[in-house]
């Protein structure tokens, strides 16, 4: 089994720069996507263990 290791990342918060805001959201929607992704697969590895 692979262990999972945390990643470690810095996140700007800034107001008036654009630039840092659009990197933000990068990484926030990355984030969430693989979140999504690690949760509809254990749904389906679930699913089968039932069936």
């Amino acid at each position: 089994m692979n262990k999972i290791r945390p990643l470690s990342f810095t996140i700007h918060f800034a107001q008036n720069d654009d630039h840092l805001k659009e990197v933000n959201n990068f990484y926030f929607n990355l984030f969430d996507k693989i979140l999504k992704e690690i949760r509809e697969k254990k749904r389906v590895d679930t699913i089968k263990k039932v069936n």
